[in-house]
């Protein structure tokens, strides 16, 4: 396998690998949200009775905050409180309600009538046993940590008038997290896919950037006569700057030529030798 081959499927299993993470990080990080909480079941309930209680095994799990919200399909006002199993049971006993025995995954709500009387006997802002407790208009809620402490959250009437109950529920869980987690699996699989574009997008710029070498074209015709070596100036030469002297008349003369004449010594007397 050739070099460009193995980019290429390395590329392509960067991307095909990426694109799983970075749709299902994106996805999980915008349903859960920076609360780190995610509502899995919500649901109306409404009943005979006045009151709407869940049972302790709604939620089997530990560890993850259990998240209990409602509010009044009247548009009134509710109380919501979460409690020991043993404070609820004492509270409601002989009341009848709506009992929730489960909230699953796929978003529904199971729960079941139990006969009983209209109200409890006190209203259940006055009772100080409650973990967590919210009434008021619109939806209100309560969180509590899921643990092998059994605790019932109860939904009813702030005043306690023994009237019927319609309610919608909705059931949500907080882990601990969850949208970190859920980012850093998106930002993986966009640097994954990230990376499989550049093996395959970088080596196609680089030959763009390559010039292309062009062949010299073929002449056939006869080669052109070389020129001479030398080179003429063909400029014109300059004109030369006039002498002083006066140029002689055309009908005049040619001066003579001066000839050199030599003046021979004088010859001087050889002495005269006297014989010895």
């Amino acid at each position: 396998m050739t070099r460009a081959r193995l980019r290429l499927a390395l590329a392509v299993a960067l991307i095909v690998l990426g694109t799983p993470l970075l749709l299902a990080g994106a996805a999980a990080a915008v349903y859960v949200g920076p609360d780190d909480t995610v509502e899995y079941a919500r649901a109306p309930v409404s009943g005979e009775g006045s009151v709407v209680a869940t049972d302790v095994g709604v939620a089997t799990v530990t560890g993850p905050v259990l998240h209990v919200s409602a509010r009044s399909a009247d548009g009134g006002e509710v109380f919501v409180g979460a409690a020991h199993r043993i404070h609820v049971d004492s509270y409601l006993d002989g009341v009848g309600q709506q009992t929730v025995t489960a909230a699953d995954l796929r978003g529904e709500i199971t729960s079941t009538p139990v006969a009983g009387g209209a109200a409890p006997a006190a209203a259940p802002g006055e009772l100080d046993w409650w973990e967590e407790s919210d009434s008021g208009p619109g939806w209100r809620g309560v969180a509590y940590e899921l643990t092998d402490e059994p605790v019932r959250v109860v939904v009813m009437s702030p005043s306690a008038t023994g009237e019927p109950l319609d309610v919608e529920l909705s059931f949500g869980a907080e882990v601990d997290g969850f949208f970190v987690t859920a980012v850093l699996v998106g930002v993986g699989g966009l640097l994954l896919v990230a990376g499989g574009v550049l093996l395959i997008w970088l080596p196609r710029r680089r030959r763009k950037r390559k010039p292309a070498l062009v062949p010299a074209p073929k002449n056939d015709a006869a080669p052109a006569k070389s020129e001479p070596d030398t080179v003429v100036d063909e400029k014109p030469a300059e004109p030369s700057e006039p002498s002083d002297d006066p140029e002689p008349p055309e009908d005049a003369e040619p001066a003579k030529e001066k000839v050199a004449t030599v003046t021979p010594l004088p010859k001087r007397p050889l002495p005269k030798r006297t014989p010895p």
